[in-house]
């Protein structure tokens, strides 16, 4: 992954600032568009939304740089903490920007300004610093298109999962199952995996994410599904009906299932175990 950082309310698009209110934000864009929607998600999917979520769609947005045809505004707790754009954003958001863009994955990405751009989707995606752990810019607004936000919303393991399947195996059907996959031969300094899987765009406990899969030997025995802190509360309720309530838990961990599944709170994530990594963590949070 790339290193990212940003600036807390730097400004990003005109005089829009990330984390700024819904008031604020609106104000702004009524006098720069054709016209806006304001969609409230209830109860809240997006993962940096706690308790509240809405989402400002604007139409025909027209910037000193050009015009881009849809921009939505997602507001998490009447914080903005994510724009995408979509229509002339290469014209409107990347000729005239002052520092170069880097290629990770589909995207040049303008790191200064946490700016994602997918030349072939013509789309544009700003984040705040918490957004990129959980990976969004790869995530497609759906009500861009008129669609609902509607996805699976279970925390079990996906069915076409199962730990401790072959490499060869599963590397086909994360490639069906994802937007995109990226192949890593890790560096040797997890002596229980040599490659990982990262697999974008699988929907999880009721939003896409990105799995980070690691195999020892062939054999998938580590699984690492990226979440945000907004989310916690409502992954652990959908984990706690999956599994049952947590056998262990400390400020960095709830473990269920035999130590199989874990909800991770410090950095925002959720694992999978095989039996025998299962019990290297018992072995070694137990002490």
């Amino acid at each position: 992954m790339l290193a990212l950082s940003v600036k807390a309310h730097s400004q990003v698009f005109e005089n829009i600032r990330l984390e700024d209110n819904l008031f604020q934000v609106k104000s702004q864009v009524i006098d720069i568009s054709d016209s806006t929607k304001l969609i409230r998600v209830d109860p809240p999917v997006f993962p940096l939304a706690k308790n509240d979520e809405q989402h400002l769609i604007a139409y025909n947005v027209k910037l000193k740089s050009g015009v881009i045809e849809k921009v939505v505004f997602t507001f998490s707790d009447n914080k903005l903490t994510f724009i995408e754009c979509r229509g002339n954003v290469l014209n409107a958001l990347t000729k005239n920007r002052a520092n170069k863009s880097q290629s990770y994955l589909n995207y040049q990405v303008f790191i200064n300004d946490l700016l994602f751009v997918d030349y072939n989707q013509d789309a544009a995606w700003f984040l705040t610093q918490e957004s990129v752990h959980p990976n969004l810019f790869t995530w497609n607004n759906p009500l861009l298109e008129n669609q609902e936000l509607s996805y699976e919303p279970s925390a079990k393991l996906p069915k076409f999962i199962t730990m401790e399947d072959d490499l060869e195996i599963l590397e086909s059907l994360f490639k069906k199952e994802s937007r995109i996959l990226q192949k890593d031969t890790l560096d040797g300094s997890d002596h229980n995996a040599q490659i990982q899987l990262n697999a974008f765009g699988i929907e999880y406990a009721g939003f896409p994410r990105k799995f980070e899969a690691r195999f020892g030997d062939g054999k998938l025995n580590t699984l690492w599904i990226l979440t945000a802190k907004g989310e916690e509360d409502r992954i652990r309720q959908k984990l706690i009906t999956e599994y049952g309530h947590p056998i262990f838990l400390n400020e960095k961990w709830e473990f269920f299932s035999d130590w199989t599944v874990a909800l991770r709170k410090d950095t925002p994530e959720v694992l999978f175990l095989s039996t025998s990594q299962a019990l290297n963590y018992k072995n070694s949070l137990s002490k």
